[in-house]
């Protein structure tokens, strides 16, 4: 297992940092990408809408993440987790930009 950095919309400041297993670590710029394009196909993206009166719109966050890394991504594997959240980046983990 290693540790990554989730960091939304470039802020280094506000950072969360998952355990995840080495291989997800290793390749988390195409799992980002997977992930994303698993959010574009309209039946999954339906798991993570938030409808209000303005009308519906997807919300993802590490948590939305986690749930697919571990439920799609990780069947039957090695669970990741949460270590900390809204803390700074560490420069030593790689990151998974959102």
């Amino acid at each position: 297992m290693k540790y990554i950095n989730l960091v939304y919309e470039d802020d280094i400041l506000d950072v969360d940092i998952l355990s995840v297993p080495n291989e997800v670590a290793d390749n988390i710029e195409s799992i980002v990408k997977e992930f994303e394009a698993w959010c574009g196909i309209p039946e999954n993206a339906r798991r993570f809408m938030i409808y209000n009166d303005q009308g519906a719109y997807m919300s993802v966050d590490t948590e939305e993440f986690l749930w697919w890394l571990n439920e799609v991504k990780l069947q039957g594997r090695e669970k990741a987790v949460i270590v900390k959240q809204h803390t700074t980046i560490c420069y030593d983990y790689p990151c998974a930009e959102f």
